[in-house]
């Protein structure tokens, strides 16, 4: 649970990633899942479509709820896309906050040693709400080229007091077990 401080400086923006979650599913199921034209090349092209809705769908929401979705003249605080876009420092400050006071069950990423497959089944299956820090990295569902629902969020592991070994790792959040915050616009703070 974060502290007092944290609690004035940060801001609960799941409700700006819904629309966004449902565009995705919704243009995603309609248009590709299922479509004899659907490979992983309209998968890669796909995921320049996601970076765009988020630019055109969350970060005007976030900002309008006072969060800091500002490059404070940084140029390097953007990073370019394949697509030639900019996806703003807001998507580096975005994390996943644990909702089940008693553990929220987490799949953390179990590499093993000279396999390239992704397995998610590290023995660590919960998380608490102390010592953590998630960071938003974007929605993942398990079936690429058919129907995707995006029922979790695709996180790294920044910080896990209790295991550390584990930090840097991706890990998959279930949507309904957590929140999603943001850094507070500043407004005392000028730009570099």
């Amino acid at each position: 649970m974060p502290t007092s401080s944290e609690s004035d400086t940060r801001i609960d923006i799941t409700d700006c990633l819904r629309p966004y979650r449902e565009a995705m599913r919704h243009l995603w199921n309609t248009l590709f899942a299922g479509s004899d034209l659907t490979d992983f090349d309209t998968v890669d092209e796909f995921a320049e479509i996601e970076d765009r809705l988020f630019n055109a769908v969350v970060v005007p929401r976030v900002v309008a709820l006072g969060g800091s979705a500002s490059d404070r003249g940084d140029p390097d605080s953007h990073r370019v896309l394949r697509c030639g876009c900019a996806l703003p420092v807001l998507r580096d400050s975005l994390r996943v906050v644990p909702s089940i006071s008693h553990g929220t069950p987490i799949m953390i990423q179990n590499p093993r040693t000279g396999d390239r497959n992704g397995y998610w089944d590290h023995p660590v299956a919960q998380i608490g709400q102390e010592g953590v820090e998630l960071k938003y990295i974007r929605h993942f569902d398990w079936d690429v080229l058919g129907t995707r629902e995006y029922r979790y969020y695709m996180v790294e592991i920044v910080r896990f007091a209790a295991h550390p070994e584990l930090e840097n790792r991706r890990a998959l959040v279930e949507v309904g077990h957590a929140t999603v915050t943001t850094a507070r616009e500043d407004p005392n703070e000028t730009p570099a």
